[in-house]
Formats: structure tokens, sequence, C-alpha cells
């Protein structure tokens, strides 16, 4: 959603140049930091496509300069809380590169990237990169300058994590639905088998993303992929509770439960209160490991 309406505010500034919605960008931006920081990677890469499609004046302006003023006041607090328990974020994400980037990963974000919004309708976000080149707009080239740059980046560092760009596409979509809305309107039998082919494509993929299937049903590879998290967590949690109400009351003073996937930590720290485990400060990463800390009380 972030990326969507900071794109929006892009294409805006594109289209009228009217500098002051950098103002409201700011704000997205902000927020959206306060959310993930991924969006920072597609501020950034917005302003070095700028730069690179000739719309400089654009982006260096004080218009310009206050959204990023806006955006920083926001990340204050998680700067303060990254800075006073080492950087967590970095660690993670370092250990996150080491597992899912390099070479060998690269065949599946390119494969992911055509599977992310259903094969019958990637040749829509398609149409809608060589719309927004071809309008010739410095800023409207500069989303796909970002969508290019962060394609290349997270297909070397984080390859296996197909969906980290899942947000480009809602404003590549859109683009592409401008550009062909009136073909849309005129060709309605083919339009029909469009949306038909995006419904079969769309119900074959749903067993592979979501947890459809029966528990009992999973491969081997699939229990241990993402897909696999999102079931037995209601188990893991009541196991985990177990054991940590058997520990000595001065033990579970001390104690932390460390798990090694993001997953299991959220599982840990959303559920755990229900069962009477509450997390005693904020999860932290151990220095250097990329392994998540929750200590709990």
């Amino acid at each position: 959603m972030f990326w969507a309406a900071l794109a929006l505010v892009v294409v805006r500034v594109g289209r009228t140049g009217d500098c002051r919605y950098w103002l409201l960008g700011g704000v997205v931006l902000g927020v959206g930091l306060a959310n993930k920081h991924s969006i920072g990677f597609f501020a950034v890469a917005i302003f070095l496509g700028a730069l690179l499609s000739g719309g400089w004046r654009l982006v260096l302006n004080r218009w310009a300069l206050a959204g990023a003023v806006i955006a920083a006041f926001f990340t204050i607090p998680d700067l303060w809380w990254q800075t006073t328990n080492g950087w967590p974020t970095i660690a993670m994400t370092q250990a996150l590169n080491q597992e899912n980037g390099g070479l060998g990963n690269t065949s599946t974000w390119v494969v992911g990237q055509l599977l992310m919004v259903t094969l019958a309708l990637a040749w829509l976000w398609v149409v809608g990169i060589a719309f927004l080149w071809r309008s010739g707009r410095p800023l409207w080239r500069a989303l796909v300058w970002a969508y290019g740059l962060l394609f290349v980046l997270f297909a070397l560092t984080t390859g296996a994590k197909i969906y980290y760009l899942a947000a480009a596409y809602v404003y590549l979509l859109a683009a592409g639905a401008v550009r062909v809305e009136a073909w849309w309107a005129t060709h309605r039998v083919r339009s029909g088998l469009v949306l038909a082919a995006t419904a079969l494509t769309t119900a074959l993929i749903l067993p592979v993303v979501l947890p459809i299937q029966p528990a009992s049903t999973l491969s081997a590879s699939q229990a241990t992929s993402p897909l696999g998290e999102e079931v037995g967590w209601p188990d893991m949690v009541d196991t985990v509770a177990t054991v940590w109400f058997s520990l000595p009351a001065a033990q579970r003073a001390k104690a932390v439960i460390l798990t090694s996937t993001t997953a299991r930590r959220a599982r840990s720290t959303n559920w755990g209160p229900v069962l009477g485990c509450r997390p005693r400060s904020a999860a932290t990463t151990r220095s250097g490991s990329g392994v998540p800390v929750i200590p709990m009380s």
C-alpha cells in the first residue's frame, strides 16, 4: 500500500510539476518506513531513477528536501531503538542475504516475478513498464528505473525471497491498465478470456502460496518453506509454553527463547501471551548471528 501511495505521489509530481506534493510523499514514506524498511530502498531507487532520467530539478528542490525531513522524523524512534540494541536489523539482513542471495537463486527470483501476479497478467505489468517509459516524463521513467534497479538488487541479494518486489507490481499493473483501457472496452470477448485465464492461473497457484491443503499432504520441502510456517504453529507455541512453565521461576527470570526464523519469533510473540508467556521487551537479535532473541516473562 505504501509503495503504491508513494508511486502515486511520484506520478502526480511528474504530471503536474507541482513539487509541493513531496510533502505528502514524505508522510507516506515516513509511515511506510515505520511499517517496513524496504520502502526506503524504493525511495532511493526513485531518486536515482529521476537523476538518470533527467528529472533532477523535480527531486533536488526545497519541497523534496522538506519531504525527506518529514520522513526522517518518522524514523527517529526506530533509529533510536536500532542504535541502543546494536542495529539488529542489519545483522538480520546480512543473515538473510547469506541464506537467500547469490547467483544460484537468480533463476528462482526471475520465475517468481512472473508468478507474482499470475502468468495471465504478466503481460499487463510489462505493458505498464512500456507505458511509463514511453511517456517521456522523467519521474514516470524514474518508476521504471526504480523497478529495474531493485529487480537487480534483490535478485542478487535475496533471490529466494521472490516477494520483496511484490509491491511494485501494484503501480505497474495500474499503468498497464491505463494503457489498455480502450482496448479492454472494445474487445469484450478477449477481455473475458483474460479474466478466465487469470482466474484459472490464480486457482492453480493458490496451493503454493496459501495453506489451503491439509497439513498431512505437505511435502518435506513445503513443510520447511514459508508455506509450512503457516501450519502447526498453535502446537509449536503450546510446546514452547509447556517447556517455559516447567522451568523454575528463577530461571525464567533470565531465560530467553531463540527462534531460527522471524516467523517462529512472530508466532511466539503474538500467541505466547494467550498461554501466559508475555514478552519482557521487544524482540532483538543476538549480535552477529541473525538469530531472533525473545526475552519472555
